[in-house]
């Protein structure tokens, strides 16, 4: 069984468009008899994303919706875990777009014994040409040929990875201190720890990027801080850096 994990929080311009992607892969999944459950975890949605998420329930597939108090991503990602009962395990962001033909490969080579399956992905990028024309850039992301030095030293395995329930139980769940490098961290540590990674060609979606969340946001520096954090916590020295007084105070919130 494959689970999809999806956190949300504020996302009621996305939920209808999620939908009718979910649907479409479901559908894939089943004319190719492939079991998955979906399991959604809405942190504090407000009565139109509750009346929009009244409807997945009726769409006739095994999909989970929890309400929760705010909590990280991560957190939610953690909760997710530990309601799935798939071998593989993997996450959707609401604002992307996956497709099912790499949620099967990647299923296929967790049960051949992968712990990590990664793929390339499409990124597309919303920016307005002259401050009023919308024009996307569109690219295909192709990640690393597995080393595992250099998969231990940053993020390699994209925004879609899969992974094995055995994999968190060898090494643990998302450090849920993190806001926005979690599932670097993670990766990083089942590198680390000398997990299977393996690379599937099959492009597994399309990540969009908007300009106005926490990662993409240029105009927040918590993502260079939780870099920081985990360089420092895994000893990658050559791109640790200085950070000005004000970013260190909260680097050291953090537990190292």
């Amino acid at each position: 069984m494959i689970s999809i994990i999806t956190s949300l929080y504020k996302s009621e311009r996305f939920l209808k468009r999620y939908q009718r992607n979910l649907l479409r892969v479901l559908k894939y999944l089943k004319r190719r008899d492939i079991k998955n459950e979906v399991i959604i975890l809405a942190n504090e949605p407000n009565e139109i994303e509750k009346k929009i998420l009244n409807n997945f329930l009726k769409i006739g597939y095994d999909i989970k919706i929890t309400y929760v108090k705010r909590e990280t991503l991560y957190a939610s990602w953690n909760r997710g875990i530990q309601m799935s009962s798939g071998k593989a395990i993997t996450f959707w962001n609401v604002d992307d777009i996956r497709f099912g033909k790499a949620l099967i490969n990647g299923y296929k080579k967790i049960l051949d014994g992968a712990d990590v399956v990664y793929f390339p992905f499409i990124i597309i990028s919303k920016h307005k040409y002259f401050k009023y024309i919308p024009i996307p850039k569109i690219y295909l992301d192709y990640p690393q040929k597995f080393n595992r030095e250099l998969f231990r030293t940053g993020m390699f395995c994209g925004p879609f990875f899969m992974a094995s329930r055995s994999a968190f139980d060898n090494i643990g769940l998302f450090d849920e201190q993190f806001r926005i490098a979690g599932d670097m961290e993670w990766c990083i540590r089942a590198a680390d720890k000398k997990q299977i990674f393996k690379y599937n060609l099959a492009i597994a979606g399309l990540f969009i990027r908007h300009g106005n969340t926490l990662s993409s946001n240029k105009n927040n520096n918590l993502q260079e801080i939780e870099n920081q954090v985990i360089y420092r916590r895994y000893n990658i020295l050559f791109k640790y850096k200085k950070l000005n007084e004000e970013d260190y105070r909260i680097f050291n919130n953090y537990y190292i």
